[in-house]
């Protein structure tokens, strides 16, 4: 069976992953976080309870469906990653990469500020629009410059760019199948992890930054795992090896988490990406029992821009049925929805496609193929 044909699973369960990620914003947070929300869309609150599904979902043990979507995209990324990296020169990848992820962001994001700014001048509340922080989110710089995302979503963009880079420089390895860069990586994440855990006992100054750099290093070495699941796919790993190499790399997740500066909310990170580890593991071993499903085919082709700009156009209509014109949460809902969806689509058909198709390489003749690697690490 084509290597296309087998990772259908992967593609899929983008599907699956966007959708849990709206569900933790639209569903969830929504009503767990009014003031955020409130703060997010310069839209004011419903004075209405919340309904009965949030607070279930609000009240699951030890799992939060955000970080389980995210964690979910990241395994997929490590997975797929390395098959793009091993037909392009690492020049190509760069600029396949950057165009496949930034024109989509910069529309969504101009989209995004467009509504924040509508949203703020309707219901005469404060937009939180300035022009640093409009800019520094279109560079994927706001932790830098200490201004808070505008989307909700693009620190992951930090994460997946970040992980390009490594992967840039791995290239060789990847491609001659070599284990022993991801245990390396991996072991530095845990060793730059506790080092910054201890700086930050020894400058408290320092805490919430380095508490968000390590938040960075510990996705990067959740995503590598899926670059586990790419090696075992092409045959590199036995069945022993593939388990062993997947406990380590969890077990680096692990550590850099617990020995790393704490941050809030880590026991439900941990518990939601091991499920989510879990979840791809049973998909990818039963890979060749998927088939196409117009619905999950569906929202995993216009996955990425409906993740950039779910949030945003989301809460504000949301807000805006139910506190202007009195609607109910469910009927609230649907309508978000609907505009959501045609939204994304159609950033999807204008940019998504193009950005894809302008990354491509002019000569496809000369991307190298995929050779079998050497059994050994």
């Amino acid at each position: 069976m084509p290597i296309q044909a087998r990772v259908i699973f992967a593609n899929q369960l983008r599907g699956l992953a966007v959708v849990l990620v709206m569900v933790s914003h639209l569903v969830v947070l929504f009503w767990a976080a009014p003031s955020f929300v409130t703060l997010s869309v310069a839209a004011p609150a419903p004075t209405v309870p919340p309904p009965w599904v949030s607070v279930l979902l609000a009240g699951l043990p030890q799992i939060s469906l955000g970080p389980l979507g995210v964690a979910i995209f990241f395994l997929i990324s490590g997975f797929v990653i390395p098959f793009s990296l091993a037909k392009l020169s690492v020049g190509e990848f760069a600029r396949a990469r950057l165009l496949r992820i930034l024109p989509p962001y910069w529309v969504g994001l101009a989209l995004q500020v467009a509504v924040i700014a509508a949203s703020a001048s309707f219901w005469d509340l404060p937009d939180q629009l300035s022009w640093q922080r409009i800019l520094a989110n279109a560079a994927l710089a706001f932790n830098l410059f200490h201004v808070s995302s505008i989307d909700t979503v693009n620190w992951t963009l930090v994460v997946e760019l970040a992980f390009y880079g490594l992967a840039g420089l791995a290239a060789p390895w990847l491609r001659a199948g070599r284990c022993w860069p991801l245990a390396l990586f991996w072991l530095s994440c845990v060793l730059v992890n506790t080092g910054m855990a201890w700086a930050s006992a020894l400058v408290p100054s320092l805490a919430s930054k380095l508490a968000t750099a390590s938040v960075y290093v510990s996705s990067l070495a959740f995503m590598t795992l899926g670059c586990v699941f790419h090696l075992a796919m092409r045959g590199v790993l036995g069945r022993s090896a593939f388990a062993g190499l997947l406990g380590a790399g969890l077990l680096s997740f692990v550590l850099s988490k617990v020995l790393g500066p704490a941050g809030e909310g880590e026991a439900a990170i941990l518990a939601s990406y091991t499920l989510a580890l879990l979840l791809f593991g049973l998909a990818y071993q039963f890979r060749d029992r998927f088939r196409p499903t117009p619905l999950l085919d569906a929202l995993a082709a216009i996955s990425y821009p409906l993740y950039l700009i779910h949030a945003v156009v989301g809460y504000t209509a949301l807000r805006f049925a139910m506190v202007l014109w009195g609607w109910s949460y469910g009927a609230a809902l649907l309508m978000a929805l609907g505009l959501i969806l045609p939204v994304a689509w159609l950033l999807h058909v204008t940019v998504e496609r193009w950005s894809i198709a302008a990354g491509r390489p002019a000569n496809t003749a000369d991307q190298r193929p995929l050779a079998p690697p050497p059994v050994a690490p």
